[in-house]
């Protein structure tokens, strides 16, 4: 299997994984993204399940083709996303209590969507058989059949006028 679809495919484990993990911590209790009850940890783990099975359509041994990407990378940004607008709809309170308030499963769902973010753009491999190349091919007049170069399309043959 293809490194990028591999790293793709762990990011989203480690961030649905991490739904279940510890996400806020108080005094005395901690919560999960699942025990919220604004539906937050579903959206969470229905994206990175989104993202990893888009990552799976295709040929394994390839890497993502450029249309299944963004139905890989969008959705698998979007945990980090949801993620980042609560800190900024928390940005009253106090910035450094509200960072350590965050527990192991808050950090784990950013790293994993940034990493399907970065590792889904890097590792882009450039497959010489995916490039179309512009390759000169000669054409030929269909009435006289005097040789042409590409560059020559549309225009008119030399010999008898036959548009080429």
């Amino acid at each position: 299997m293809n490194k990028q679809r591999i790293v793709i495919i762990l990011s989203a484990i480690v961030g649905i994984i991490a739904t279940f993990l510890p996400y806020m911590k108080s005094y005395f209790y901690s919560a999960s993204l699942i025990e919220t009850r604004d539906g937050t940890g579903y959206i969470i783990i229905a994206a990175f399940v989104i993202s990893s099975i888009v990552a799976l359509i295709g040929n394994p041994q390839n890497a993502i083709t450029k249309g299944h990407l963004a139905g890989t990378i969008i959705p698998g940004v979007i945990p980090g996303v949801l993620l980042l607008l609560f800190i900024l709809s928390r940005m009253e309170d106090d910035f450094v209590r509200l960072f350590t308030s965050f527990d192991i499963g808050f950090y784990l769902v950013i790293a994993a969507s940034l990493s399907i973010l970065i590792f889904g753009l890097a590792l882009i491999d450039n497959d010489p058989s995916d490039i179309s190349e512009n390759v000169e091919e000669d054409i030929y007049c269909s009435e006289c059949g005097k040789k042409y170069s590409s560059e020559c399309v549309g225009k008119f043959c030399e010999e008898c006028g036959n548009k080429l």
